[in-house]
């Protein structure tokens, strides 16, 4: 541990080394909570992370699910500030342009109205989550995941709606496990280890209470 805590846990490299938050600080609304995680990382790794984490949290408080959680409401003003720079127009443009109405109607076809719908790019959703895993798996053993694992993450449709999918018994005994909470509400995480592999396990990570992600930990094929 003494060694891994000077390299960066993403790359392995030793100089010019940063504190990395984990999940990102941004979900958080000021004042922080005082027991935020932080894993070493270069400062080239951590500053590459800012654009993806800011997508991230701006994918998140635009949920209409979220909408009404006290620390989205409590961030929503922060993000909207920054978004307002100019330094950010290109970043507003983007994002503004994969928003689009859409109609919402019954099986029936009865017409209920409109409603705002995003096109997302899941990819950047799960870069941020994998790094999340990533530093957690770092903060829960002591020790960087090996290079020859690699992290599948799954997305709130992704997830499996029926008992006979082998995922169900992983989600199921996920939420069996005790959740280390961060903030009110805003971040927690559940996990369970393999029990012949020190490296092999399974993750649920939870932000704002209402959106999930599943992450295995699993060797390379």
């Amino acid at each position: 541990m003494e060694n891994d805590a000077k390299r960066c846990i993403y790359c392995g490299a030793e100089d010019d080394l940063t504190a990395d938050h984990v999940p990102p600080k941004n979900l958080f609304p000021s004042p922080r909570p005082s027991n935020l995680l932080t894993v070493p990382a270069c400062g080239k790794c951590n500053s590459s992370f800012e654009k993806d984490d800011e997508y991230f949290r701006l994918t998140l408080i635009m949920r209409e699910d979220l909408a009404h959680h006290p620390d989205v409401q409590r961030v929503f003003p922060r993000v909207a500030k920054s978004l307002s720079k100019p330094t950010k127009r290109g970043f507003r443009k983007g994002f503004l342009e994969a928003v689009r109405f859409v109609e919402v109607q019954t099986s029936a076809g009865i017409i209920l109205g409109r409603r705002n719908a995003m096109t997302i790019d899941t990819s950047r959703l799960k870069r941020v989550v994998e790094r999340v895993t990533r530093a957690l798996f770092y903060v829960e053993r002591d020790r960087p995941l090996p290079p020859y694992y690699k992290i599948r993450c799954y997305l709130e449709p992704e997830l499996p709606e029926g008992d006979d999918d082998p995922r169900a018994v992983i989600v199921r005994t996920l939420l069996a496990q005790s959740a280390r909470t961060f903030g009110d509400g805003v971040f927690s995480y559940r996990y369970d280890l393999s029990s012949d592999d020190e490296s092999a396990s399974a993750w649920l990570l939870v932000f704002y209470e209402r959106a999930y992600f599943i992450c295995l930990v699993v060797p390379e094929d």
